[in-house]
């Protein structure tokens, strides 16, 4: 087993799991914490210990969080707020579980580098067999931070450019009812 130095993070994380639940339950008690990290030692082995997206079963969720803020858009930070969200077809690919370990690994790295401030945490979404979701969670979009926000969504373009079979990327306020997004790319 390689040694890796406890090198701090920057922020520190929670992994989080959420598996599907029934109609009539109470979805926030489905979430489980699941390692909390906050050196690249913790995080590689935290991610070694967890199953690829792909191999989760159906309706069941990954979120990779900053500690204190829990992954549901009615709580603290998330609150107002929204993610932008990548979808990608087929559930095999492997394109899934590239964008969310390379999106995992972007994080612990401030690869978003100013604009990690911006973010709350991702969550990849195993929703059905045609489309699976990687959602990148950012704080409250004001006057005042509305570039920056989109300049999140310029970068994860790129992923869709460049590597990945990316159906679509767009930025919906969590709190939309409606399939109506406020930004396409």
């Amino acid at each position: 087993m390689t040694n890796y130095a406890e090198v701090p993070l920057s922020s520190n994380w929670t992994f989080w799991y959420k598996d599907k639940c029934a109609e009539d339950d109470d979805w926030r008690m489905n979430f489980q914490k699941l390692f909390e990290v906050s050196t690249v030692k913790q995080f590689i082995e935290a991610y070694n210990k967890t199953k690829l997206p792909s191999r989760l079963p159906l309706g069941a969720s990954y979120f990779f969080f900053k500690n204190g803020i829990q992954p549901m858009w009615e709580e603290g930070p998330n609150r107002g707020a929204g993610a932008w969200i990548i979808e990608v077809t087929n559930r095999i690919n492997n394109d899934l579980n590239l964008i969310w370990s390379d999106l995992l690994f972007t994080l612990i790295s401030d690869g978003f580098k100013e604009l990690s401030c911006y973010l709350c945490g991702i969550a990849c979404n195993v929703r059905n067999n045609q489309t699976q979701k990687v959602t990148i969670w950012t704080v409250k979009t004001t006057l005042k931070n509305y570039e920056q926000i989109k300049k999140i969504g310029r970068i994860l373009q790129t992923l869709k450019q460049n590597v990945y079979e990316i159906k679509s990327i767009k930025y919906k306020l969590h709190n939309r009812l409606s399939n109506n997004f406020d930004y396409v790319l």
